[in-house]
C-alpha cells in the first residue's frame, strides 16, 4: 500500500482534531456573580460541550478543512472521527483562583493518547496487509477499508491523563469567558505539537 495513502489519512485526522479543538473553547457562558462557583460553572458548561457535541456543527467545521476533505474519500465523516477521538474524553477541575475580574482554572484532562496514533495505524496497516484482508479489493473497497482501520485505530488507543493545565478566565460584560488563547492551550493539552509536526 502506498505510504502517501496512509499519510493523507493521518493528516486528515490531525487537521480535523486541531480544527475541532481550536474552535471548541472560544467563549464561555458564565454567571453574573463574581465567585469561584460562577467560574467553575462557566468552565464546566464549556467543557461539557466537548462531550455533548452538536453533530451538525462538527460537520460545518470540517467543511472548512481542505485536509479533512481527503478523509471523506475513505468514508469517514467528521462526526465519526469526533466520536472516536473524544469517546473517552473527561476532565477534572483541580483548582480555581479568582482575583477580581480575572481567574485561573487548573484542569486535568483524560483523553486518547494521540501520540500513539501514528505507530498504531502503521501496525494496523501492516497486520491488514499480512493477513491478506487488503488483497483483491477495488479502489473504493480499499478506501473503505482504510477508513475502517483509521477509526478503529483511534477507538482502540489507550487513554492518558494530562498534567494540570492552567486556563485564564476573564469577566466581560457580566459573564465569565475563557481568555483568547484558551483554544490554543486546550489544543496543545489534548493534541501536543509533537503529534501535529510528526510525519
Amino acid at each position: 500500500m502506498e505510504n502517501t495513502t496512509w499519510s493523507w489519512a493521518r493528516k486528515g485526522v490531525v487537521a480535523l482534531f486541531a480544527l475541532l479543538v481550536a474552535g471548541s473553547c472560544m467563549l464561555l457562558a458564565g454567571c453574573a456573580e463574581n465567585s469561584e462557583e460562577a467560574v467553575r460553572n462557566a468552565v464546566t458548561n464549556e467543557l461539557d460541550e466537548i462531550k455533548n457535541f452538536d453533530a451538525e456543527e462538527i460537520e460545518e467545521l470540517a467543511n472548512e478543512s481542505t485536509e479533512f476533505a481527503a478523509l471523506s474519500a475513505y468514508g469517514i465523516t467528521a462526526t465519526d472521527a469526533y466520536e472516536a477521538i473524544f469517546s473517552d474524553f473527561d476532565y477534572s477541575i483541580e483548582d480555581v483562583k479568582v482575583d477580581g475580574d480575572k481567574a485561573t482554572v487548573g484542569i486535568k484532562f483524560t483523553t486518547k493518547d494521540l501520540n500513539k496514533f501514528q505507530s498504531a495505524l502503521v501496525s494496523a496497516a501492516q497486520q491488514a496487509d499480512a493477513d491478506g484482508s487488503l488483497e483483491g479489493l477495488t479502489q473504493s473497497e480499499m478506501n473503505a477499508k482504510i477508513g475502517e482501520l483509521v477509526l478503529n485505530t483511534i477507538k482502540d488507543l489507550p487513554t492518558t491523563e494530562t498534567k494540570v493545565i492552567d486556563f485564564d478566565v476573564v469577566k466581560q460584560g457580566g459573564s465569565w469567558q475563557m481568555a483568547n488563547d484558551s483554544g490554543e492551550v486546550l489544543q496543545e493539552a489534548l493534541f501536543p505539537s509533537s503529534v501535529m509536526s510528526s510525519n
